[in-house]
């Protein structure tokens, strides 16, 4: 009798000691994760946990990990975004303080002869078109990272679109550039997508040619058997950055090789969101004295029946 009384005396403080450190245990994983949640900590939970199971904890991890994925991912957005609205603001004052300028000197001075008033007003009309490129970029950027550009996708032509684009800016590049190359496949290369958007990629490729770019522009489409393929490529200044590639699509970016850019410093980075929204990747390289950039489309299912 006393040795059944006394096993039940260890069991009820075993059971005891059991039950105080499941607490402790309970404590130690509730503090941690909170610790975690507030970002004081971004230690895994151990996998020594006897009451949890393996299943649990590394469920528990990876939740862990996920969290501070996003939590830095954050950081780097609101950081962009900041610099971003730092930079435009400063953007912004340029034009705004020059069109400023000119107004007053035409409202203060009834003398200005006829030659400088038209002048002036070319020059106010000149800022106020960056300006409102300015407004455009930041706009549609705003759009990008919300979620709310609106993408409308039927089936277009991309040749088309691309020979459209290269004909809208053929005029100012003749004047940039001595020698120009064009190839584009004769087939329509049709494929699912947003006219709009893809119409804005190709004019900021161009408009990026037209502000750095010198000498020679090569612009091809060539269609393979699963895939478009669409290269930029100009010639750069003798003082231009060789590893331009490395940040060329960071938002911001923008180099001062040609005195006579008017970049925003966004209109890459636009380029680059569309195309990876719909589904396409973009790149670039310097090869040589060539800056080239690389866009490339998969056939859909749909843009494959129609080439067929």
């Amino acid at each position: 009798m006393i040795y059944f009384f006394g096993g039940i005396f260890v069991s009820i403080i075993a059971f005891f000691i059991y039950v105080m450190w499941h607490k402790s245990e309970q404590k130690r994983l509730a503090y941690q994760i909170e610790k975690n949640s507030k970002f004081e900590s971004t230690g895994l939970v151990k996998k020594d946990s006897f009451f949890l199971g393996k299943e649990l904890i590394d469920s528990i991890n990876i939740l862990i990990v996920e969290h501070h994925r996003q939590k830095k991912e954050y950081e780097e957005t609101r950081q962009n975004f900041k610099s971003m609205v730092t930079t435009i603001s400063h953007d912004f004052r340029t034009p705004l303080t020059s069109i400023s300028g000119y107004v007053q000197i035409l409202l203060d001075d009834d003398d200005v002869s006829y030659e400088n008033r038209q002048k002036y007003l070319k020059i106010i009309e000149s800022r106020a078109i960056s300006l409102s490129s300015l407004i455009e970029d930041f706009y549609t950027v705003s759009s990008i990272d919300s979620l709310d550009y609106p993408y409308n996708l039927t089936t277009i032509s991309l040749s088309e679109i691309l020979r459209a684009q290269i004909a809208a800016y053929y005029v100012e590049l003749e004047k940039r550039y001595s020698t120009i190359e064009v190839d584009i496949v004769e087939s329509p290369c049709y494929m699912i997508s947003d006219r709009t958007s893809l119409q804005r990629i190709f004019s900021n490729l161009i408009k990026n040619a037209l502000s750095y770019g010198i000498d020679k522009i090569r612009i091809s489409l060539k269609e393979d058997e699963n895939s478009y393929k669409i290269e930029f490529s100009n010639s750069l200044y003798e003082n231009a950055d060789k590893n331009i590639a490395d940040k060329i699509f960071e938002r911001n970016y923008s180099v001062n090789w040609a005195s006579s850019s008017k970049s925003t410093g966004l209109g890459l980075s636009i380029a680059k969101s569309m195309t990876e929204k719909m589904g396409g990747s973009i790149g670039a390289e310097v090869i040589d004295d060539m800056l080239v950039f690389s866009i490339e489309f998969e056939k859909s299912e749909n843009s494959i029946n129609n080439t067929l």
